[in-house]
């Protein structure tokens, strides 16, 4: 115990368990670098299990928070050992929940005012900047702007070596944050400058990075974020903002909007065909099917062993006659592939 207590002092004396926790963050949006981003989560564990050891762990229990976070582990832990793949289940914590929940305890017990957490904002903050900025100088602006055409042609490892794969995804998450943190903070002028610049140009790559679903979130979000903080506005000259911008593009790029265009369409509404969003009404209803089945305890956690549940549980042979175009999606895909497509299910 001695020992540990000289540990724990040396972690405190260098701020240790705040260091790599940043390193942490700041690396959160790279698909490489998981070396170092998966050191330094362990390491955060090391030091805040040192602090447990030492009883120096300062959670308030009566906090409905804390006892949401534990309610919600436990659900997830007890569902995933009485399911039919708890070694999978337990896997899928490991791999994700661990890690929000070892984050989550770490800054209740490090971090006692919402100013002592401007360093972590930063860190989520400049790690998307950073990978913003690497993408516009890791590849051709002409990539950029026909990225598909030129993404199909990519080996795996050309993608990935062009830090654009999945970036409109993360940008869905750091720039409504962002733009949150703009609103709400007294940052310096130039320092919200700053910001705000990254923001642009964030906006730029999510349009060129061309998924629509995801680039109409960005939008969304940030109008509501708007109106919700008042910024009247803001909210105007944004949009005139995004129609002087869209009728630039369109005169330089008229077929710019083409996958746009299905946003619109009443046809991707209906249910008919089985393409857009008529194909998540066929996912959607095997996946209800499938908590039907178990809706209590489910099938434990993490979703990418659904197509498994789909074949073990002889749901596949039931849909090829009952319903062919859920049975066509979950037959053609496989472990980690097949997606519900709805995070509420």
């Amino acid at each position: 115990m001695e020992a540990l207590k000289k540990i724990e002092a040396y972690i405190d004396r260098y701020r240790l368990i705040h260091i790599f926790l940043m390193v942490y963050l700041f690396f959160l949006p790279f698909s490489r670098f998981a070396s170092i981003r998966n050191t330094a989560f362990v390491l955060v564990f090391l030091f805040l299990l040192v602090r447990a050891f030492n009883g120096n762990l300062r959670l308030d229990i009566k906090d409905r928070t804390v006892q949401a976070l534990f309610l919600l582990t436990g659900i997830a832990v007890v569902s995933s050992i009485l399911s039919p793949y708890p070694a999978e289940s337990l896997h899928a914590i490991r791999k994700n929940l661990l890690y929000q929940v070892v984050v989550f305890l770490v800054i209740i017990n490090e971090y006692r005012a919402i100013k002592e957490l401007k360093p972590l904002l930063y860190s989520l903050f400049s790690g998307f900047a950073a990978l913003t900025a690497i993408v516009f100088l890791k590849n051709d602006l002409s990539v950029l702007i026909n990225w598909l055409e030129h993404v199909e042609k990519f080996t795996p490892e050309e993608k990935r070596a062009t830090f654009f794969m999945g970036y409109s995804l993360y940008a869905t998450f750091y720039m409504p944050f962002l733009l949150g943190y703009l609103y709400s903070s007294r940052d310096s002028l130039g320092l919200k400058a700053l910001l705000s610049v990254f923001l642009l140009l964030e906006l730029i790559l999510v349009f060129l990075n061309n998924h629509r679903t995801q680039l109409a979130a960005v939008l969304f979000s940030a109008a509501v974020i708007t109106l919700v903080a008042k910024r009247y506005r803001i909210f105007i000259a944004g949009l005139a903002a995004c129609l002087v911008a869209a009728s630039i593009v369109l005169q330089v790029k008229p077929d710019a909007f083409d996958r746009y265009k299905t946003l619109l369409s009443i046809e991707t509404y209906t249910h008919s065909g089985f393409t857009g969003w008529n194909k998540r009404f066929e996912i959607w209803s095997g996946t209800v099917d499938m908590i039907k089945e178990r809706p209590i305890l489910g099938h434990g956690y993490g979703w990418k062993k659904i197509a498994l549940v789909a074949r073990d549980r002889g749901h596949i042979d039931r849909w090829k006659n009952e319903k062919p175009r859920t049975y066509e999606y979950f037959n053609s895909t496989s472990y980690g592939s097949t997606n519900p497509h709805n995070l509420v299910l």
